[in-house]
């Protein structure tokens, strides 16, 4: 995994729809119907989130295209350290 992770508001391509155009809308989900865990949850844009909204879930490997990137605060950044020490903990774990 990079050092930084995407902020949300992010607009990115994946590998399985070049098509559609995703925005990231938080970090570190679970599926609950799988119990898996990736690193962001992701809209259709523009559609983004309305009474009937599909979450997806992406990991770093499934974006092709990073088309824009968000705001990046100080916030950001202390998120991202602790988003990075929660993976560091998941992989030992695994």
């Amino acid at each position: 995994m990079s050092n930084s992770i995407l902020p949300i508001g992010s607009i990115v391509h994946t590998i399985e729809t070049k098509n559609f155009e995703f925005m990231i809308v938080g970090y570190y989900p679970i599926n609950p119907e799988t119990s898996e865990t990736y690193l962001y949850s992701a809209v259709l844009y523009p559609r983004g989130i309305n009474g009937d909204a599909t979450i997806f879930f992406l990991n770093e490997k499934d974006i092709t295209e990073v088309l824009f990137i968000g705001y990046k605060s100080e916030q950001l950044e202390t998120l991202v350290e602790y988003v990075n020490q929660i993976i560091s903990i998941n992989e030992e774990l695994n």
